[in-house]
């Protein structure tokens, strides 16, 4: 609980566009609820409830994806966010916790205040609407994350005992 899927299903039943569609890695205590509200929001057709899936699996939805979207109550850095965007991928996220840490509004993602979900509905159309958005958003994206990787990781950790030991 606790990570805005019953927002995310609320705003996404507010736009009719049946070519939206929505994957729900994961699993938990909580799926069926969410199956049954997306049914009953009227999306039962346009929400795919994945499931458990390995890293890969994980990785082939990201790169299949056009954004990446987490609605949290609260989060401190995410891996989650630092993967779709790995993966090129645009966040849109709520405006709390680390999420602004990880998220430069209009630069690699969107934060969305008080689960604004007609500013949400706007920020997905606007990715829609513009390519050139949507790909300036995930070069920027994928360049933050890559500070993140392990070979950058390994080199700031091996500067931070070189620098401890001299």
């Amino acid at each position: 609980a606790g990570k805005g899927h019953e927002f995310l299903l609320h705003a996404l039943a507010k736009h009719r566009d049946s070519r939206w569609k929505l994957q729900v890695v994961g699993d938990g205590p909580l799926r069926a609820r969410f199956e049954e509200l997306a049914a009953a929001v009227g999306l039962a057709e346009r929400v795919r409830f994945v499931g458990l899936t390995d890293a890969r699996g994980v990785a082939r939805y990201l790169q299949a994806s056009d954004a990446f979207c987490l609605f949290s109550s609260y989060e401190n850095y995410s891996n989650a966010v630092l993967e779709a965007m790995a993966s090129g991928l645009p966040v849109i996220a709520a405006d709390v916790g680390g999420f602004p840490a990880q998220i430069s509004e209009g630069e690699n993602g969107h934060l969305i205040a008080n689960n604004d979900s007609e500013m949400f509905l706007t920020r997905l159309r606007d990715l829609a609407a513009n390519p050139q958005m949507r790909s300036r958003l995930s070069a920027n994206a994928a360049r933050f994350a890559s500070r993140f990787s392990w070979d950058a990781t390994a080199r700031q950790v091996e500067g931070i005992y070189a620098e401890l030991s001299a």
